[in-house]
């Protein structure tokens, strides 16, 4: 059968079924899991429903229903980040409420809807006492968590900590019955030795704590440190730790997510080696063993979400089955995602130290959770599909089978759609190879004029340390279904490359990054795969930052989209949250020594530098980039009449959450980029009343 006739039309303009509408409800996707009372958990984010976090369970048959009604949506504000804000015990579930940041409790059967009894007492402020990742400790009796104590929380639980103007960041345990409620002072504060804290977990014989720990400057992927106590518990009565010892981490190196297994280890991941490998501490002998030796992979990720792991083990029916392990029934089988070039593998770790890949071609690895029948749930993304549940059974794991989908989040409305897939590029940047993932402009009915290339936009993920997959995001079809090239850059400075690429931008920020984006547009312009008249950036963020820097130092792009993008660094120390408080002593260097180099690379100082069209997006609730950074930029920019155009979101924080703005946003740089290249879209997209100069 010959291939359809393709309809030749300019770049930018082709139509496409792929409308914000639909990019939109792609977006609308199962996050965390575990398996609970024979049901499969999970949260889902709900863009429609004003950016609810749902809990939701699938039954045996099938069926999908919300665990909690709708008033409450699961998700914490610890770090304002959030991160893993619900988890499950012996007989009840936890779970944080994203209005009143309260922790709640689900007694006995979930198999129906019941109303969620809370079991920490009311803030003394709104948002004042917060709660995220905890544990229960096997006799059901407390909830061992991190709690964040801002204004006068630090008081009512008599927590003093170095910075008077901070919250604080402890660990507590909290009884699970919920006295607490009305009594604040049941809660107990277990340590409070750092400015940070995350992963508390409890050894399965109840005898023992971990968690991680670090302090400012320190980011958690710089240096963090593993702590262990003795856990004295006498039931409800009491609870307290003693013996605290220091066991791995420190000295610039970071420890991430800690998990004991059933032989009574602990395993952590450690980038000790320049890469993140999996590590054991034996508590009966203080024995290290290395259990991997990537060299060019990892086993870890920034832990930007509290909470953060990347394996876990796998429950006993899967190695006390002699199939699965003939000779040694005590030893823990773990999966790991493995990161390699940005690239997520799920390997298995055996009993006898054997490392085996799954048959399973995914991208991304978003989370885990153990099966009791000794199988595995992962949360996978693929670059042909968008994320989904894979279930694999204890055989499939022994064999390195292939999984078969429990969940799929496929978006049926779009069709048999022709998508791109990534391809990976590296190039030279700054006398050091710099990579990216190019998509090329892909469509089922339209094809671009023989003698015309395609524009293209450079995207620049935020963090700055986070990375860019070459996972499926309906996002980029958006802009390749209608004509566009894409190169997301994986910038030095970026994870998923080790520690020394990691560690590329340190005091570097809004200059490598910079470097590695206009040489992503300039290589594929000089390999004559886009226009290199008509390439634009964009990005949120610490990537806005990269966007605004960009178009001041270079005249590589045509325009530029800041989305809640850092605008003014010294801006940023004084009016950001507390984890990120300090962020810049690494990417730029301590302040005040260094205000000079803050305000070189402060793009509101260099307004004057930029001479392209600039489009700027922004939440009204901003926490981690407050508006005043936008409105800066935009107040520059229009005083020397700079076409432009500002578009602030109602109800919006750091990043879009409510269907509405996530339509509007990607219509409005449509939008943009045609009124700045000079072309117009197929949609039908009203222009934004606050555009200026167009």
């Amino acid at each position: 059968m010959s291939d359809p006739v393709k309809n030749e039309l300019a770049y930018g303009t082709w139509p496409s079924a792929l409308s914000a509408e639909i990019v939109t409800a792609s977006s609308s996707t199962f996050g965390v899991m575990s398996e609970y009372q024979s049901l499969f958990l999970a949260t889902e984010s709900r863009p429609g429903e004003a950016g609810r976090v749902a809990l939701v369970r699938r039954k045996n048959s099938g069926a999908v229903s919300d665990v909690l009604p709708s008033e409450y949506s699961v998700r914490t504000r610890v770090h304002e980040y959030g991160g893993r804000a619900w988890w499950t015990g012996q007989s009840a579930l936890y779970f944080c409420q994203w209005a009143d940041q309260r922790l709640y409790r689900c007694n006995g059967d979930i198999t129906s809807m019941q109303k969620p009894e809370p079991i920490t007492p009311e803030p003394l402020s709104e948002h004042a006492l917060r709660f995220a990742d905890g544990a229960e400790t096997p006799d059901g009796s407390w909830v061992i968590a991190v709690a964040e104590l801002h204004g006068d929380e630090r008081q009512r639980f008599n927590v003093a900590q170095a910075a008077e103007h901070e919250p604080a960041n402890v660990i507590v345990a909290i009884p699970a019955d919920g006295s607490a409620v009305n009594d604040a002072s049941a809660i107990r504060v277990l340590s409070q030795s750092a400015d940070f804290v995350s992963n508390p977990r409890v050894s399965p014989d109840g005898q023992w704590l971990c968690w991680l720990q670090w302090h400012h400057p320190n980011m958690p992927w710089d240096t963090t440190e593993l702590m262990v106590a003795r856990l004295n518990t006498a039931g409800a009565k009491s609870i307290s730790i003693s013996e605290v010892k220091h066991y791995a981490g420190g000295q610039s190196e970071s420890i991430v997510g800690p998990q004991w297994v059933r032989d009574g280890r602990l395993v952590f991941s450690s980038d000790q080696s320049g890469w993140w490998n999996l590590h054991a501490i034996s508590m009966d002998t203080g024995d290290l063993n290395t259990l991997t030796h990537f060299e060019s992979s990892e086993v870890g990720a920034p832990a930007w979400a509290i909470g953060t792991t990347r394996f876990i083990e796998l429950t006993t029916s899967s190695v006390n089955d002699k199939r699965m392990s003939p000779d040694d029934t005590s030893a823990p089988w773990l999966a790991m995602a493995v990161t390699q070039e940005a690239s997520d593998r799920i390997m298995v770790l055996n009993h006898k130290g054997e490392i085996h890949p799954l048959a399973l071609e995914c991208v991304a690895v978003r989370g885990f959770s153990a099966t009791t029948d000794g199988g595995l749930l992962a949360l996978v993304e693929m670059q042909d599909a968008e994320s989904t549940h894979i279930r694999f059974s204890a055989e499939q794991v022994r064999l390195h089978g292939s999984g078969y989908p429990l969940l799929n989040q496929v978006n049926e409305s779009a069709g048999q759609f022709q998508g791109s897939l990534a391809e990976g590029v590296s190039f030279s940047s700054g006398g050091d190879m710099s990579y990216a993932f190019f998509y090329a402009p892909t469509s089922a009915s339209c094809i671009g004029p023989k003698n015309e290339l395609p524009p293209l936009i450079v995207m620049g993920h935020g963090g700055p340390t986070s990375h860019a997959t070459p996972a499926l995001r309906m996002a980029i079809q958006f802009w390749t279904s209608r004509g566009f090239a894409v190169a997301d850059v994986n910038y030095r400075g970026s994870s998923g490359f080790g520690r020394q690429y990691r560690q590329g931008l340190n005091e570097a920020w809004g200059v490598v990054d910079v470097e590695d984006c206009v040489n992503a547009a300039k290589y594929l312009a000089e390999t004559g795969r886009v226009d290199a008249k008509r390439c634009v950036i964009r990005g949120g963020s610490a990537g806005g930052l990269t966007v605004l820097r960009a178009l001041q130092l270079s005249d590589v792009f045509a325009a530029g989209t800041s989305l809640y993008g850092v605008a003014d660094l010294e801006g940023l120390l004084a009016d950001t949250h507390k984890f990120e408080s300090r962020y810049l002593d690494n990417l730029i260097g301590a302040y005040p020594e260094h205000a000079q180099r803050y305000k070189e690379r402060s793009p509101i100082h260099h307004a004057q530098d930029i001479n392209v069209p600039l489009l700027v997006l922004q939440g009204d609730e901003d926490k981690v980039v407050p508006p005043a950074q936008s409105e800066a930029i935009v107040a520059a920019v229009a005083k020397q009449g700079l076409a432009h155009a500002y578009v602030v979101f109602k109800g919006e924080q750091h990043g879009w959450r409510q269907a509405a703005t996530l339509v509007r946003a990607l219509e409005l740089e449509l939008w943009f980029y045609g009124a700045a290249l000079g072309f117009s879209p197929a949609d039908v997209i009203d222009a934004p009343p606050e555009a200026r100069g167009f």
